[in-house]
């Protein structure tokens, strides 16, 4: 009996099969390919996952407003309408330190603001429980309503108090996240009445106010710190994203003094001036009338993608707003979050009281002329 020749030899093996189980090697070829797709799709992704996390980071931003917004509110109806600063919940500190002989205990009091500027203590502390030293309850602020895109730590800049080793013993802590307009908190040349807090025992005791047209871009004569004399609640900035101090080497700053001789480390001039440390712009760039402005900020523009954070381009500044990419998270008065781009974000009325009277055209970045009257 014959067998088949074929029947009795071994089959061949596939060159690509591995030494294991049959099974069919990849080729280098296919292996390029594979790196090459998963390095297209990563490609694709990166600047998504990127978007996703500058999102839920401005979202943080939104409720940390949201939250102050809140505290706002109560802080209205408990007060009569007064809004919280230096010529008001301020004024307690420096009232109370008169009162008790310049004794410094008052600022080791849980609930008492940090320094006169200082609007977060008063809206928060009433649900809170914060820490009595003052040092501890400034660096407690600045932690726990820290905007998630504000990366930059801060150094001390001018703390006189009798509590001044103490903040330098905290070292370096976040740099301020949020500010208020300081134009709601000072009180207008013609002021009259009674303050929040103020103390009729120290009656001489000096009430800030605005005190020459030559010191400020926008003058508001009339006006005592109450909601009902900013105008419309809607369209006026409570708070805003904004980083106090940036030097020409990006250092940020805070300023720990008790009673800060201008805007503190709460407050700043706001959007609208060209020269304002945490929103103005470089020194000769156009305002969005088409202007060249008269005055830039101290860091020459480069302040812009520390304040405006959210979105657009970080840390690229030409220092110019027409450049400036990023975005604010505003809270307004009546209480509602928006997200602002640069151009939106200048408007005169967001910032000043009604009746503010501008005093210099080439100050402002939406070109009003000297004698516009904020609405």
């Amino acid at each position: 009996m014959s067998i088949s020749r074929h029947w009795l030899s071994k089959p061949r093996k596939d060159p690509s099969a591995t030494a294991q189980g049959g099974r069919r090697a990849f080729t280098l070829i296919e292996l390029l390919v594979v790196v090459a797709i998963i390095a297209l799709l990563i490609s694709i992704l990166l600047p998504s996952l990127s978007s996703a996390r500058e999102h839920a980071r401005a979202v943080v931003c939104g409720q940390h407003m949201r939250q102050f917004g809140n505290g706002l509110q109560i802080y209205f109806g408990d007060n009569k309408d007064y809004i919280p600063g230096v010529n008001t919940s301020g004024v307690a500190i420096r009232a109370k330190m008169i009162s008790m002989g310049g004794n410094p205990s008052v600022l080791y009091q849980s609930k008492m603001p940090v320094q006169s500027f200082d609007w977060m203590t008063p809206i928060l502390a009433p649900g809170m429980e914060m820490p009595a030293l003052r040092s501890e309850r400034f660096r407690f602020l600045m932690e726990r309503y820290r905007c998630p895109s504000q990366m930059y730590t801060s150094i001390t800049y001018g703390s006189s108090g009798p509590d001044k080793s103490e903040f330098q013993a905290q070292g370096a802590i976040p740099g301020v996240s949020y500010l208020m307009p300081g134009a709601f908190q000072y009180f207008g040349q013609r002021s009259v009445g009674k303050v929040v807090g103020f103390d009729e025992k120290v009656a001489t005791l000096p009430i800030l106010a605005k005190v020459s047209p030559a010191e400020w871009e926008v003058l508001v004569q009339d006006f005592s710190g109450r909601l009902n004399q900013i105008g419309p609640a809607a369209r006026k900035i409570f708070a805003a994203d904004g980083t106090r101090f940036v030097d020409e080497s990006t250092q940020v700053d805070h300023d720990t003094s008790p009673f800060p001789d201008w805007f503190g480390s709460y407050t700043s001039p706001g959007g609208w001036w060209s020269g304002c440390q945490a929103y103005g712009v470089r020194g000769g760039s156009k305002n969005w009338a088409g202007m060249a402005v008269g005055r830039g900020s101290v860091s020459n523009g480069l302040n812009l993608p520390v304040t405006y954070r959210h979105g657009g381009q970080r840390g690229i500044a030409s220092g110019d707003a027409h450049d400036n990419k990023g975005t604010i998270n505003a809270l307004f008065f009546d209480g509602h979050v928006d997200r602002l781009a640069d151009q939106r974000s200048r408007e005169l009325q967001f910032w000043y009281p009604k009746g503010g009277v501008v005093q210099s055209a080439n100050e402002g970045m939406t070109g009003e002329p000297v004698g516009s009257v904020v609405p």
